[in-house]
């Protein structure tokens, strides 16, 4: 990012390709540095570009997931997706990070015309499943305080809702409710674990967030088994 000061987020670049067919931004849980995604960006290359967002130490903990604040988040981060719009951007949330893509995918729609092609949401409650802990719903990771979004959010994005089957934070009915927040397409898949589910079902994470891809640009993005057979080999 330019500009940028010790207080600002930064962008974690991979493996830049000049022949990728996508741009990723991912977007760790608020406790996570950027380097989470480098496995994830490995095994997408070249075909997708991924991104990995940094945050400054101040949006570390305590992070709130309330809407005022992340709309304050989201806005470097739009700035910075709309100069990238040469290819197909895509935007992959964990955690806290899921929410504040989702924030950025509505300020992207709404404010600057941009729709990206997918929002991969994981390992998070949906936006308006998020609460202080009232009427027995469980707060974001990290958070402690409430959002006030509600099903009447949506975006024209298709959303795809990974979550840990024995994931404390958010269980299937809290993933699944990720599919009231937008007007396209909507898919779900609950992988076995915990807290760590992301890291223990990495090659069935990327085969699945590849597939949901494939529909929704319209075209092959990657061919795992073909690379897995060549790791094997």
């Amino acid at each position: 990012m330019s500009g940028n000061t010790p207080a600002d987020p930064t962008l974690l670049r991979f493996r830049p390709s000049t022949r990728s067919r996508a741009l990723m931004v991912c977007l760790p849980d608020a406790d996570r540095p950027a380097g989470y995604f480098g496995a994830f960006a490995e095994a997408l290359a070249p075909s997708i570009e991924v991104l990995a967002v940094q945050y400054p130490d101040r949006w570390v903990r305590p992070w709130a997931p309330v809407r005022e604040g992340l709309r304050e988040r989201a806005a470097p981060l739009v700035d910075e997706v709309r100069g990238r719009t040469d290819r197909p951007v895509l935007l992959f949330g964990h955690g806290t990070g899921a929410v504040l893509g989702f924030e950025m995918a509505v300020r992207l729609e709404r404010e600057h015309g941009i729709d990206p092609m997918a929002l991969v949401a994981s390992g998070c409650p949906a936006p308006c499943r998020l609460g202080g802990g009232a009427d027995g719903v469980p707060p974001a990771p990290g958070a402690d305080a409430g959002c006030d979004c509600d099903e009447r959010v949506r975006v024209r994005v298709p959303i795809f809702a990974l979550g840990g089957e024995d994931d404390a934070r958010a269980d299937v009915s809290d993933v699944l409710v990720w599919r009231e927040h937008t007007e396209r397409e909507f898919q779900i898949k609950m992988l076995p674990g915990g807290a760590l589910f992301l890291e223990d079902n990495l090659a069935d994470v990327v085969t699945s967030v590849t597939g949901f891809l494939q529909r929704v640009l319209g075209a092959e993005v990657i061919d795992i088994s073909r690379r897995r057979r060549r790791a094997d080999s």
